[in-house]
Order: structure tokens, then sequence, then C-alpha cells
């Protein structure tokens, strides 16, 4: 329990510093310069609904437009731009279905507009409105799709969202912000011939296009085949390398031997600015699934990123000298445990490795036990 309440916690933190960030993405000049232009193009009805569409009154639109975001963007996606667009948080509870919890936001939110219900009521008849009411939810339903898609698009490519999942799901027709709003445009907009360079003299430009990379499964199930092909090595080393131009250089789908070499020396061309590749380990050697020296890679890349942060020189020479005196105080003295202690010329480019090891000696040499 004290473990889910920490995850739970971090995970509060995480999304709380993800709606900060989108926040200030949001507020940031190019997007406060844009809205404006936008308003006045709708209000001026350069971009406007077509008559025969009335999404207030025709279930049919109300369905179709739902359809086209919840299932097109990733619901992470999805609930950040709508929480900033529309200025409020949308809670979701552990028990309660996202997708389910966004359509009813959605609906209540993006195809509903209480202000102008208050305003175009009419004040005898219920449920009736006065004339402009359809004028301006169009206006008003226009004008959050499109923020909307130009926010998440900016998103994106800002990689709010700590690991970057896909903006689109995997399943859905749409893969980019312009087919998007293109889709959206030729359906219900009037007399609009191509929006994206509408958007583009507004000073709106979409450039999200969702690749058979993006959507690559990286996980690893076996090591003698997963890494042949340089993909997830790749990923692997842009992830702790902060170097998100490696995937542009890549060769997909690797089919050829030919192309899984040209991936795996990116790679490793990447990783030796980092750390020293371990000797035999070669291109050649991954593409052909050599287990030792695939784990080998791995070790070293373990040990150079992340051991390193975990283990303190200072705190690793006390305990081996605490080790020290206890081998002497338990009278250990013979020839075969000081050679125990000995270190292996050379083993580790890396102090912190090497002393690493005469730790693990230094505990073993007590029991007998030869590293």
């Amino acid at each position: 329990k004290e473990s889910q309440h920490k995850m739970s916690i971090n995970a509060y933190r995480t999304l709380l510093r993800q709606r900060q960030a989108a926040c200030l993405l949001y507020q940031s000049e190019p997007l406060l310069l844009m809205i404006p232009r936008l308003e006045a193009e709708i209000e001026s009805q350069q971009l406007c609904m077509r008559p025969d569409k009335c999404p207030h009154a025709d279930v049919g639109i109300k369905h179709d437009i739902l359809e086209s975001l919840l299932h097109s963007y990733h619901p992470l996606w999805l609930r950040l731009g709508l929480e900033v667009v529309f200025g409020e948080v949308i809670q979701v509870g552990s028990n309660d279905s996202i997708t389910q919890v966004l359509g009813s936001f959605l609906s209540d939110r993006l195809l509903k507009n209480c202000q102008i219900v208050d305003t175009y009521s009419h004040p005898t008849a219920p449920h009736s409105f006065r004339e402009g009411y359809s004028l301006a939810v169009s206006q008003y339903i226009v004008k959050k799709f499109i923020l909307l898609v130009v926010f998440l698009d900016q998103a994106k490519l800002t990689r709010l969202i700590d690991h970057d999942p896909c903006l689109f799901q995997l399943t859905s027709l749409i893969k980019s912000s312009r087919d998007m709003l293109q889709a959206f445009s030729s359906k219900y907009l009037a007399g609009e011939g191509d929006i994206i360079k509408h958007l583009l003299h507004m000073g709106f430009a979409v450039t999200q296009t969702q690749t058979t990379l993006d959507e690559y499964d990286y996980a690893v199930t076996n090591l003698a085949v997963d890494l042949r092909d340089g993909l997830r090595l790749a990923r692997l080393v842009e992830v702790l390398t902060c170097n998100w131009k490696l995937s542009k250089q890549l060769r997909v789908p690797a089919a050829t031997k030919m192309q899984k070499l040209h991936n795996i020396q990116i790679a490793l061309k990447a990783l030796e600015e980092h750390l020293p590749l371990p000797a035999g380990v070669t291109a050649e050697s991954i593409v052909e699934g050599h287990k030792e020296k695939s784990l080998t890679l791995l070790w070293s890349i373990i040990f150079h990123f992340k051991v390193k942060l975990m283990l303190s020189e200072e705190d690793l020479k006390e305990e081996i000298g605490h080790l020290k005196r206890q081998k002497r105080v338990y009278g250990i003295h013979n020839r075969s445990t000081d050679e125990l202690l000995a270190l292996e010329p050379n083993m580790f480019f890396e102090p912190t490795l090497s002393l690493l090891l005469q730790w693990c000696k230094a505990v073993c040499v007590l029991y007998g036990v030869s590293v």
C-alpha cells in the first residue's frame, strides 16, 4: 500500500508538472499572437461552418466530431490538450475509463457552451433559441477544434509528456495534424480550399506526422533477435544521451543486412561519444545476434549511465577499508585470500567499477569465495 501511495504521488506530481509546462506553452508568444488572428478570421466568417451543418442539432455530426478526436488522439495527449484549451482540470478516477471521461467532457464543453446557451435562450419559449445561436455555436466549435489540433501539434513537438507516447493511436486512420485539419475542413467548413495554407497565413504551422518508426514496439524479449535491426539500440542511445536526431538517420524497415548494419553503426558511433566500446563488440557481431557480445555492450551501457549514478567512490573506499580490517580481525592472512583482493589490471575503464569489484572481492574473501 505504501509503494502504491508513493506511485500515486509521483504520478500526480508528473501530471502537475506536465500541466504547468502545457500552460506555459499555450501562453507563449507565438500562440498568444496567433489566437487573436484566428478569432478575427472566424468572426469575419473567413473560417466558418457550412450552413447545412448544425452541430448543436445534428446527432450524427456530434458523433462524428467526437469519434474523430477520441479514436484518433492518444488519450494522454488529448486530456492534456483539452485541459489547456478549455482551462479546466479533467478528473479521472482509478476505476474510470479515460475514453469515457474524455467523451463526456467533449460533449459538455466542445459541443455545448453554457454561456452561448444563456445568451441566446428564448425568454418565453423553453428549449428555443433566438436568431444567431446556430452561428455562435458553430464559430465556437471551429475555434476550439482548430486550437486543440494546433496546440497538440506544438505539445508533441516540445515533448511535453516525459515518455513521449505517439500523438495518434496506432489504430487511427489519421496519422498527422494536417490530415486531422483537412478532414475537418472538407466535412464542415464552407468554401475552404486548403485550410493548412489559410492557417499558415495566420501564423499557424502544423508539422507532426506519425511514422512507422514512431509506432515501433521497442520492447526486448529475445536478445539474439531484437537488437539486430539497430532500431531498439538506437532508441536506447537516444533516451540515454538525449540526442533525438538519430532516428532520422535510420533505415526503416531494416529488411536487409546492409540496412541493419547501417542502423547499428549509427547507434554505436553515437555511443562512442560517451563511453569506450567493449573489446570485440562490432556492428557485425550485433547484427549476427551474438548473445555474449550483445550482453557485454548492454552491461557497459548500464555501468556507464546508471551504476555511476548510484555509487559513491568515497563510500566504496571506506567500505573496502572496513572489510580489510575485518579480514585482519578474523585472522585471514594467507596468500590465497590476498590474491583474491588483487584487481586484474585494466579490467575496467572506470575507477568506480574497479572499486566495486574490489568491494565484491573484499566481501567474498570473508566467506572464502573467489571472485
